[in-house]
């Protein structure tokens, strides 16, 4: 009991997810690939489709039967449903299925990079220890890396999907890319919960190692 490595459950964990996102990221690469050559239109993957949707958080238009608008809302071959927050889009340019797909995409490459920051930091923890400086250091990089990624996301993503809406849009309604991102939004809180938790395991980490250098000390 008690030769076993304390971050195996920890290390099993982040080799499965990193496993099962590279997994998925090379398949969306291949998927994605065929599908703006025209060779798997009916694949739907992230935005990449033939028909793709996206709703506004800053937006909203009335579009009922009884107070139709006297002009079209949106461009040809797309339509603002009945809610009055999403665009739909028959048939999307490349640019339109990317600007739709950027928040998805973005999210998974910051996971990649979280997931390699752990990686790093099971290492380090192994071959010098947990209460060492170097894997203190690493799980503080990691810890302001997933804060970092709570809000790079979210932000992404209203980017993306200004840029696909300003698309859409018809000139009447006078639609900016940057309408979505000057929206009230919150973070992604999963990654900034952890990475709170990471700062202060960070901090116990560090106050560790000092700990063990005065005990060196006094021997």
């Amino acid at each position: 009991m008690a030769g076993r490595d304390p971050l195996a459950p920890l290390s099993t964990l982040v080799d499965v997810v990193f496993a099962l996102i590279v997994t998925f990221a090379l398949f969306s690469a291949v998927v994605t690939g065929l599908h703006l050559f025209g060779k798997a239109d009916g694949a739907q993957l992230f935005s990449f489709s033939d028909h793709v949707c996206v709703e506004a958080e800053s937006f909203m238009a009335s579009v009922g039967e009884d107070d139709a608008p006297a002009e079209p809302l949106a461009k040809p071959g797309s339509s603002l449903q009945t809610s009055g927050t999403m665009f739909c889009t028959q048939n999307p340019s490349w640019a339109m299925q990317w600007a739709a797909s950027v928040g998805s995409i973005l999210s998974m490459m910051l996971l990649i990079g979280a997931c390699l920051l752990a990686r790093r930091v099971i290492r380090a923890a192994r071959r010098d220890g947990i209460f060492t400086a170097v894997p203190a250091k690493l799980t503080r990089t990691l810890g302001w890396f997933l804060i970092a990624m709570a809000f790079i996301a979210p932000v992404g993503t209203d980017i993306g999907n200004g840029i696909f809406m300003a698309s859409a849009a018809a000139p009447v309604l006078e639609l900016a890319w940057t309408m979505e991102v000057t929206s009230i939004g919150g973070p992604d809180w999963t990654p900034l919960i952890l990475g709170i938790c990471a700062l202060t395991f960070s901090r116990v980490m560090y106050r560790g190692a000092a700990l063990q250098d005065d005990v060196a000390l006094t021997i």
